[in-house]
């Protein structure tokens, strides 16, 4: 795949991985309030996206569309190593949800743990 700047294929690519990246990070973020120890939020993360959700993929073609992997092929525009790749916008939208999912429990768990 070649781009040239003249032309306007760039830019969904450019922008599908600047969401990514942003989203990313609230969902790490999300993720470590959850745990108290950084080791276990890390190894979570990693055998979650690594072995688990490839694991249900051979299970279901659905967890391979809609889980994290699949949403963030939609990012990144990845149809080769993705059978069913949602579409751009439908992608960045449910990763979005995923990263507010972890936000929000992390935020409601913190609320509750904290004694300040």
């Amino acid at each position: 795949m070649t781009l040239e700047l003249g032309s306007t294929g760039w830019i969904e690519p450019v922008t599908g991985r600047l969401l990514y990246a942003g989203l990313s990070a609230a969902l790490g973020v999300g993720l470590g309030t959850l745990f108290r120890n950084q080791a276990a939020a890390l190894v979570t993360a990693l055998v979650t996206l690594l072995a688990v959700e490839p694991a249900l993929q051979l299970v279901s073609d659905a967890v391979g569309t809609y889980g994290l992997n699949g949403t963030s092929a939609a990012l990144f525009g990845d149809s080769e190593s993705f059978s069913d790749v949602l579409p751009f916008w439908a992608g960045a939208l449910l990763y979005a949800g995923y990263a507010a999912l972890f936000v929000g429990a992390g935020i409601a768990l913190t609320l509750r743990r904290d004694v300040a």
